[in-house]
C-alpha cells in the first residue's frame, strides 16, 4: 500500500451502490462528488469493519470509509479502495442476525447436520454436499463460499467432512449454513486443501510466472529428480491433465500460493530465483515457504 489518505468529514454517509457477498466486493457512492473516479470506490469484505462471519453490505445502505490508494502493479497502477468501513457514526455493521431469521430453515435452528462435500468450485464459490443421512427429504444441498467458517475465501476438496445447519433460499434450494469441519471447528485453508507438508528440507528454482492479480506462481525447480518421490507424481499427473486440457506442451513444476510466499511483501516475476519447501494435496504438488534464493 503506497500514497494517501482521505478520511471521511466528520457524520457525512455514503449509500452502497452493489455488493456482491459472494465474491467479497462492492461498489460505493460517496455523497461528495469529485472525490474519486466516476463517484464511486471499490470496497472489499475485509475492509469492512463487522462482527459478521462473511462481512458485507446491502444495496442503499448509509456508511462511512476512509480512503486509501492501492498498489496493483510495481511502479505503474494504482487504485482508490474503501478503507475502515462502518455505518454512519463509527458503529460496526451487523446483518447476520436480521438475515437469519428470515431463513426457512429445515428443521430446528440448533439442529447440526453432517455430510461430505460431493464438488466445490472456489472460482464460483459454491459446490454441493451430500448429507450422510437425509434431513426432511433432503439429501444433497447448496454449499456457498460465504456460509464456510473459517474468516476467508477457502477451496474445500472433494469428500471433505463437513457439519452445517440447513435452510431454503428464497428459490427454495436447499442450502448450508454455518459450514465447519465435524465438531464446530472452524475450516483452515490447509485441512480443506487437504495439503500434506513434505518436511523442511529446502529446495531452489526458478519461478516461471506470477500472477499479481491472482495471486498464483509457477516455479520450476532446479532438479526435479531431487523432489520427493510423491511430489514428482503429482507434479507430473497435473502437467499432464494441462496438456490434455490446453492440446499444449505443460511443464512439471510446482504451483504456489500468495500465501505460501516466506515474505508476503515480495515480489517475484519469471525469472526470480527461489527457494522453497514442498507439500502435496490430492491433484498437485506446490511450493511453500517460497523466499528470494
Amino acid at each position: 500500500m503506497l500514497g494517501w489518505w482521505w478520511t471521511r468529514p466528520s457524520g457525512i454517509p455514503e449509500n452502497a451502490l452493489f455488493f456482491d457477498k459472494r465474491r467479497g466486493f462492492g461498489f460505493i457512492k460517496p455523497d461528495v462528488e469529485g472525490v474519486v473516479p466516476d463517484d464511486k470506490v471499490m470496497v472489499h469484505w475485509g475492509e469492512i469493519t463487522s462482527s459478521d462471519k462473511w462481512p458485507s453490505l446491502t444495496k442503499g445502505q448509509a456508511v462511512e470509509f476512509n480512503l486509501k490508494k492501492i498498489e496493483v502493479k510495481s511502479g505503474a497502477a494504482a487504485m482508490i479502495r474503501a478503507v475502515e468501513v462502518t455505518l454512519p457514526g463509527g458503529e460496526v455493521v451487523a446483518l447476520d442476525d436480521e438475515q437469519e431469521l428470515a431463513r426457512e430453515i429445515v428443521g430446528s435452528r440448533e439442529d447440526r447436520h453432517s455430510g461430505k462435500i460431493k464438488f466445490y468450485d472456489a472460482k464460483k464459490g459454491f459446490g454441493y454436499v451430500v448429507l450422510d443421512q437425509p434431513v426432511h427429504d433432503v439429501e444433497e444441498a447448496k454449499v456457498t463460499r460465504e456460509e464456510v467458517l473459517g474468516g476467508e475465501a477457502i477451496p474445500l476438496a472433494k469428500d471433505l467432512a463437513i457439519e452445517f445447519g440447513l435452510y431454503r433460499n428464497d428459490k427454495g434450494v436447499a442450502c448450508t449454513c454455518d459450514v465447519t469441519l465435524p465438531g464446530g471447528e472452524n475450516i483452515s485453508r490447509d485441512v480443506a486443501e487437504a495439503r500434506q507438508y513434505l518436511g523442511n528440507k529446502r529446495y531452489t528454482g526458478t519461478v516461471e510466472w506470477y500472477a499479481i492479480k491472482k495471486g498464483l506462481g509457477f516455479i520450476i525447480p532446479d532438479n526435479f529428480t531431487q523432489l520427493p518421490k510423491v511430489a514428482q507424481q503429482r507434479s507430473t499427473e497435473s502437467a499432464q491433465r494441462a496438456a490434455d486440457k490446453s492440446k499444449k506442451e505443460a511443464f512439471e513444476g510446482l504451483m504456489f500460493q500468495r500465501r505460501d510466499k516466506a515474505d508476503k511483501t515480495s515480489r517475484f516475476e519469471a525469472g526470480s530465483r527461489v527457494s522453497f519447501t514442498v507439500f502435496v494435496d490430492p491433484r498437485n504438488a506446490g511450493a511453500t515457504n517460497v523466499a528470494e534464493a
